[in-house]
């Protein structure tokens, strides 16, 4: 195969528009960029619309050509020169795949964490079963896999496929960023799903009732704002009354757009403790607006956050959060510094450095793979 200045691209995601989802945002302004550089296409097969998937003139779903096969899609994309699959436990991924297969047309998989160890361990028996008879394989077969984070690369391993990338989600950098913080007080904010164990907000709960008492000194409060969780905004809401927080921790609804732009430009500290993560949106979001955060290792973000002092760091565990919030408002003049440096963290993931990276590492995915035909 002889390589072009610009790769045909066919993106095939399975979004289902859950605006709490970093995916909605972070796989379309993925794919807008991308397409700067290279010809795309983008199919998705679900049935969620979403205006601002539409937006990018990119956005098709399976209805619209009858999609099969690749001879369903109009040229050139019924012979593109890769295929990038958004996601990692799909059928519909693996039937497409081995199409391309019988075709030799490349394609990498963007599993956003879901080959980790501890993703692995989430419905573990249903999900070895699948690996058995269908998703090993499909990795396996891979020109590549694009991992978001080097931490997602290595709790990963490299028994699924050995020719790895990693390229990070992206940021469009806001017009507006924070410049004055609270000086009475300390505002927390978490914006995100509300999923206990995923996100860590049990641990979060332990760590704040075991340094209460500084909390209250220091004027902190905490806003969790998500949407629901099969049931886990009122497991949640009982766990802050046994233990007795109710004047530090608040629960509110689901925020997105302007309204979510105000809430963090009124937040001095965003947290995220989670127990594993892709290469979480929300965090990369309000690091853009000039937010310093209070993370764990889980978060996948915690070394970038280290190395440019853009926030404090915990162990995925209760006693290390509860030390970093500690610490957090121990140094309450730290914040603004902090704040500035995670400006400078956020614009290492503009969209189009990104896309070029993309392009340049997919071709010596695809020229590897086909050495090995």
């Amino acid at each position: 195969m002889i390589m072009k200045d610009k790769l045909v691209i066919l993106y095939h995601t399975n979004l289902s528009g859950n605006p709490s989802a970093g995916p909605t945002y972070s796989v379309p302004k993925q794919i807008e960029a991308q397409s700067e550089i290279d010809e795309v296409l983008w199919i998705n097969t679900t049935n969620a619309r979403v205006h601002k998937w539409e937006e990018t003139g990119l956005f098709h779903t399976c209805e619209e050509y009858g999609f099969n096969t690749l001879e369903d899609l109009p040229k050139p994309f019924d012979k593109p020169d890769v295929v990038v699959f958004e996601s990692f436990y799909q059928s519909s991924d693996v039937r497409l795949a081995k199409e391309l297969r019988r075709k030799n047309i490349p394609y990498v998989i963007v599993p956003r964490g879901a080959l980790t160890k501890k993703a692995q361990h989430i419905k573990r028996n249903k999900k070895v079963l699948g690996n058995i008879m269908m998703f090993r394989s499909f990795a396996k077969h891979a020109a590549g896999i694009q991992y978001l984070t080097e931490k997602e690369k290595a709790d990963s391993g490299n028994k699924w496929n050995k020719n790895t990338f990693v390229i990070p989600n992206g940021i469009v950098i806001p017009s507006v960023i924070k410049k004055y913080f609270s000086e009475d007080k300390i505002v927390f904010s978490f914006i995100g799903r509300i999923s206990i164990h995923h996100k860590g907000l049990d641990l979060l709960i332990d760590a704040i009732k075991g340094c209460s008492d500084e909390l209250l000194f220091k004027k902190g409060a905490f806003n969790i704002y998500g949407p629901d969780d099969a049931g886990s905004v009122e497991a949640l809401h009982n766990m802050i009354d046994e233990k007795g927080l109710g004047n530090l921790v608040f629960l509110k609804p689901g925020v997105h757009g302007s309204e979510k732009e105000e809430v963090l430009l009124n937040t001095d500290v965003f947290v995220l403790t989670s127990r594993f993560e892709g290469h979480p949106m929300g965090l990369l979001e309000a690091l853009s607006y000039g937010i310093p955060a209070l993370v764990t290792t889980g978060s996948n973000m915690s070394s970038e956050i280290q190395s440019f002092d853009a926030g404090w760091i915990g162990e995925t565990d209760s006693q290390s959060i509860k030390d970093a919030l500690v610490s957090c408002i121990s140094n309450v003049q730290e914040i603004p510094r902090k704040g500035h440096n995670a400006t400078i963290l956020a614009k290492e993931y503009e969209w189009n450095k990104l896309a070029k990276g993309f392009h340049s590492l997919v071709v010596e995915c695809i020229i590897r793979k086909n050495r090995s035909i």
